[in-house]
């Protein structure tokens, strides 16, 4: 990760999830975000969609 921001443990562990998970929905719930299903659908396209948290995605996509 570079410079930017240090990502809380919900957003790193949403970043490693989201690599295998079957859906972005999924992964925020099983980082432990909100268990229901629309709650869960908004948190993850504000996640992808925030630098820190993209950065992190694709530094993970790379690793694997």
């Amino acid at each position: 990760m570079s410079a930017l921001r240090k990502l809380t443990p919900k957003q790193e562990r949403f970043a490693q999830l989201i690599v295998t998970a079957p859906s972005q929905a999924e992964a925020a719930r099983q980082a432990g975000y909100s268990d229901k299903s629309e709650a869960a659908k908004v948190r993850a396209a504000g996640l992808v969609t925030n630098s820190n948290v993209a950065e992190q995605i694709e530094a993970n996509k790379e690793a694997l």
